[in-house]
């Protein structure tokens, strides 16, 4: 039931990968565009829209991407608010390859395991109470791990950083009022 809802709201949460795959630039942004406002560690935050189409994120590549495969698209891990939709810390993960159908995430943190669902390319927590346990580990953490299973049966691990995701949750935070 988890599963459906989410993948209802999916969409949504499908434009924070889209924006972030050519985001990563100083330049200036028009009023439709995403604005840079910090960049803290390994983590930028961006924030866009207006009243209840405000959307504030945050998002960072891995620091080290294994697995045996030849070819690879964009790997992102972001954490948004939407709260419009009254959606705060929402987590997703873009892995650059279609998930194995049926296959979960397994993220850890500093030893703490999470399980994300997966549906094309992403990957959800399963719960908004899964995206807060998320984030709060994300916070006390070091680095996490994210290991997945492509359509293909590849194995893949990323890991992160996250040095300065508390810093940059901050600011989305304070980007949109909450």
């Amino acid at each position: 039931m988890i599963r459906t809802v989410f993948r209802l709201l999916s969409p949504t949460s499908l434009l924070v990968g889209l924006l972030t795959v050519f985001l990563f630039t100083d330049g200036p942004a028009s009023a439709a565009e995403p604005k840079r406002l910090a960049k803290n560690g390994d983590w930028i935050a961006f924030e866009m829209g207006n009243g209840d189409d405000r959307l504030c994120f945050m998002t960072s590549e891995p620091t080290k991407a294994e697995g045996n495969y030849t070819q690879r698209g964009e790997i992102r891990f972001n954490v948004s608010h939407w709260p419009g939709e009254k959606r705060v810390g929402q987590t997703s993960v873009v892995i650059g390859y279609q998930f194995k159908d049926g296959s979960d995430v397994e993220v850890e943190i500093d030893r703490k395991g999470f399980t994300m669902f997966t549906q094309g390319d992403y990957a959800w927590a399963l719960s908004p109470a899964d995206d807060e346990k998320l984030v709060d580990a994300m916070k006390k953490g070091l680095r996490m791990v994210v290991r997945g299973t492509s359509w293909r049966g590849t194995d893949t691990k990323d890991t992160y950083s996250l040095v300065g995701f508390t810093k940059t949750y901050q600011r989305i935070t304070q980007a949109c009022g909450l």
